[in-house]
């Protein structure tokens, strides 16, 4: 997993997503860029399933006013990881945008799916 933010600096936190202590939280973006950022799950053929996984992507992504969610090369997400990302941890957060790009068809499905559940288009 990887973290861009507006200023297309690169921070590699695949060891951080594997560290609950330290989680997403320790990024620090980079100068200026509180407004957005872009998350990439980048991994082939790596599947995000449950709610635990979407907690642990979104920890300290509160601190953005938007969010890219980058499904390059994810093929498929988990009813509840769509959900904790796109209902539960939307409406916790109103005022940060997540932006979802590069769905597969069976990850659209599931965001999409998710997002009516939460009344959100």
């Amino acid at each position: 997993m990887e973290y861009w933010n507006h200023a297309s600096q690169r921070t590699d936190v695949a060891g951080t997503y594997k560290r609950p202590e330290t989680g997403v939280a320790g990024v620090k973006p980079g100068a200026g860029s509180k407004i957005r950022i872009s998350v990439r799950l980048f991994r082939i053929g790596v599947r995000f399933i449950s709610r635990s996984e979407a907690k642990r992507v979104l920890q300290g992504l509160e601190k953005f006013r938007e969010v890219v969610l980058d499904f390059s090369r994810v093929e498929d997400v988990g009813q509840g990881f769509a959900d904790e990302v796109f209902r539960v941890w939307a409406r916790e957060h109103p005022a940060v945008r997540i932006t979802p790009v590069s769905m597969s068809p069976a990850v659209e499905f599931m965001v999409e799916r998710a997002r009516k559940t939460g009344g959100q288009t």
